[in-house]
């Protein structure tokens, strides 16, 4: 038996119960959680720190397989714009003091992707939907895409904080550095290894923007880091043979 654990079972399951009824769920699905590790023969994560705080010590043969993107493009064009990708129905959060202010220091901020009531207050430019290759296009073209999310209320939901998401791999694959919270920590352990991006605490406002402005200043060198590393956020048959090895071995 393959497990693709995929994302934190326990927490994702009817993530909106608090109280003693979400503590009961947690606890119950813990239990469940458990049971499908010890029956599966193989395990596939989306993160380390997933798949660590999951075995718990427990001695399980395990891939890490994050949400790779499909292809890799390189931009000579580059606009002072931060592009938002993906699910905008979710709340942008704290960032959105640190955009407004980066708005007023002359960037664009664009969306690619479908409109949302959500940035309404927000002064900003939408692509609409787009194919994924035309995606691609327009995230390379930007200078930042900033990856941001709350997919509850809660500040420790792990299914965030562990997340490694399709926009963090495309905007890399697509040669654009990443702005990230450090509340991420799986997004924050990647850039800060790899120095593929900026890591912010968005509670801290002008620290953010400063550090983003600085390393706009600096940004041939940011970008030179992402292009040594791109291909690690791509899937290729490098990849798919390790991956296939693993369920077949």
């Amino acid at each position: 038996i393959v497990y693709d654990v995929h994302e934190y079972h326990r927490e994702n399951f009817l993530s909106n119960f608090s109280g003693i009824i979400g503590k009961l769920k947690t606890a119950i699905m813990r239990s469940i959680f458990e049971r499908q590790i010890e029956l599966s023969d193989k395990l596939v994560f989306v993160s380390y720190e997933q798949m660590e705080y999951s075995l718990r010590g427990r001695k399980k043969e395990c891939l890490v397989v994050p949400n790779y993107a499909s292809i890799v493009l390189s931009s000579t064009e580059k606009e002072k714009s931060i592009v938002y990708v993906g699910k905008i129905t979710r709340a942008l959060g704290e960032e959105e003091q640190v955009v407004k202010e980066l708005i007023r220091q002359g960037f664009i901020f664009k969306i690619v992707g479908m409109d949302s009531k959500a940035f309404s207050n927000i002064n900003h430019i939408c692509t609409g939907f787009l194919p994924y290759e035309e995606m691609m296009k327009e995230i390379s073209k930007a200078s930042f895409s900033l990856v941001s999310f709350k997919t509850t209320g809660r500040e420790d939901y792990k299914n965030d904080l562990w997340s490694l998401p399709h926009k963090f791999f495309d905007s890399l694959a697509a040669s654009t550095p990443v702005i990230v919270s450090d509340r991420f920590v799986s997004l924050r352990r990647v850039v800060e290894e790899l120095g593929v991006g900026v890591v912010i605490n968005p509670k801290d406002v002008d620290g953010s923007v400063r550090k983003i402005l600085e390393a706009y200043k600096e940004y041939d060198k940011l970008l030179a880091d992402v292009e040594r590393y791109k291909d690690r956020f791509v899937w290729d048959e490098r990849k798919e043979k390790e991956f296939i090895e693993f369920v077949l071995g």
